[in-house]
């Protein structure tokens, strides 16, 4: 009856009803490997239906003109922004008109008639060297997450690939192949006994 119990439970139980401390470790890694599993695609949709819900987009960082403001390696979080609404002080993402890079600065000056800007990184002595028209704006910075972008980066590598890829889907396979073994072992005693 224990028996039946615990392959129904899911979990092994000894003659006392209790958990072996493998089972605990078994059942901790497995609630673990679920929750980060969760984790993941939660954040994959949010990155999915965030451009289209709120008017978000994200950008890595690729320099260091706004430092320490926005760290190099960061994930910038950037929404659309209608260009009339943009004022002295915010931080835009735009594509710059001399080296068409798309670049995320700080607005410094607008003309009168709200047609050009003029923008500096803040780790920056001078001003952008071209005006900025306002149809090369594409949103106003909100916020960005130090490394992520690294990691994001880090993660389109062969090295990348292996370790969010491959590892896991070995390790599964692993897994399975060590339970299948066991639950055989398992029939063939069972045979030999009775």
């Amino acid at each position: 009856m224990i028996a039946a119990n615990s392959m129904a439970g899911g979990g092994r139980l000894s003659p006392f009803g209790k958990l072996r401390p493998r089972g605990r470790v078994a059942a901790a890694l497995t609630w673990l490997g679920m929750a980060v599993l969760a984790v993941c695609v939660l954040a994959l949709v949010f990155v999915a239906i965030a451009p289209r819900v709120f008017g978000l987009h994200m950008v890595i960082v690729e320099g260091e003109s706004m430092e320490p403001h926005i760290q190099y390696g960061a994930l910038a979080i950037v929404k659309d922004v209608n260009p009339a609404d943009v004022k002295v002080g915010d931080v835009v993402e735009f594509t710059a008109p001399d080296t068409h890079w798309v670049t995320t600065h700080r607005v410094v000056a607008i003309s009168d008639d709200h047609k050009t800007f003029t923008t500096r990184g803040d780790a920056n002595n001078t001003d952008d060297q071209s005006p900025l028209p306002a149809s090369g704006i594409h949103g106003e910075f909100l916020f960005s997450i130090p490394q992520v972008g690294n990691t994001i980066r880090w993660l389109h590598t062969r090295n990348g690939y292996l370790a969010i890829v491959l590892i896991p889907g070995a390790a599964i396979i692993l897994f399975e192949l060590l339970s299948i073994t066991k639950e055989l072992r398992r029939k063939d005693e069972g045979r030999a006994g009775g």
